[in-house]
């Protein structure tokens, strides 16, 4: 069902399985917090906002157990900031902070251009903006030169660097 996209009949089948006497594995946390993540957007893009929090938090449930039991999977901490974004989405705490610097941690270098490319550029304008924000000119310069190596054409990092408009 997450396959098909049909969120809703993926969600009803792993919640089945969880309350099985046997744990779901990390690939089953990992598929089930994605079907959380694209039922919430879903709800979102139908107007049903207020359903969308929950099914974030159920997502980020998933993907904290997929953590603990795969600590040095990327996806589980790149997953854990897209959703910490959703439920803080004016970064009143930027709480998908400490998930995007853990799995930029955890990536090796040949990962960020090309397993975790999408990723690490999403992590890296997240954590860009938050040393804007921050005032912390080194991080910033930093994050965002980093940005540039890993995508020459990323319009957040050409805009970092270039002159101000007077």
């Amino acid at each position: 069902w997450s396959k098909a996209k049909n969120h809703n009949k993926a969600i009803a089948a792993w919640e089945k399985r969880a309350g099985c006497t046997k744990p779901l594995t990390g690939q089953e946390n990992f598929e089930n917090g994605r079907s959380y993540y694209f039922e919430a957007g879903a709800r979102i893009r139908q107007k049903k906002e207020a359903d969308a929090p929950a099914l974030f938090v159920k997502a980020d449930s998933c993907f904290s157990k997929l953590t603990q039991s795969a600590a040095s999977f990327p996806a589980g901490y790149f997953w854990r900031g897209k959703v910490n974004s959703q439920l803080d989405p004016k970064n009143e705490r930027w709480q998908a902070k400490p998930y995007y610097e853990k799995a930029l941690t955890l990536v090796k270098p040949e990962e960020k251009t090309s397993t975790y490319k999408k990723d690490v550029i999403e992590a890296l304008e997240y954590l860009g903006n938050y040393f804007v924000v921050s005032k912390d000119k080194e991080k910033s310069d930093a994050t965002f030169n980093e940005l540039k190596t890993i995508d020459a054409n990323n319009e957040k990092a050409k805009n970092y660097f270039a002159p101000p408009k007077k």
